[in-house]
């Protein structure tokens, strides 16, 4: 019988996976009658949830991980 042991050791992820190379960092919000706003830089989708249109929506300057879904109101 053959067993084989394999020891692995983790690092953290660096900061700057791309030394020298890092993203900006997302725009402030825009205040409009005291309400902080965000550009919208598309539409992706749109769906009824309970009876109510929302929009899938990519912000102007954020990543895919900041997609949200939002309700027509906003």
């Amino acid at each position: 019988m053959v067993s084989h042991s394999l020891t692995v050791k983790l690092f953290p992820a660096p900061k700057d996976p791309i030394p020298g190379h890092r993203p900006n960092p997302p725009p402030p919000p825009v205040l409009i009658n005291h309400k902080e706003e965000y550009e919208v830089e598309e539409i992706l989708d749109s769906c009824l949830f309970q009876h109510k249109l929302q929009f899938k929506v990519k912000w102007k300057g954020y990543g895919i991980e900041d997609i949200s879904w939002e309700p027509q109101e906003n």
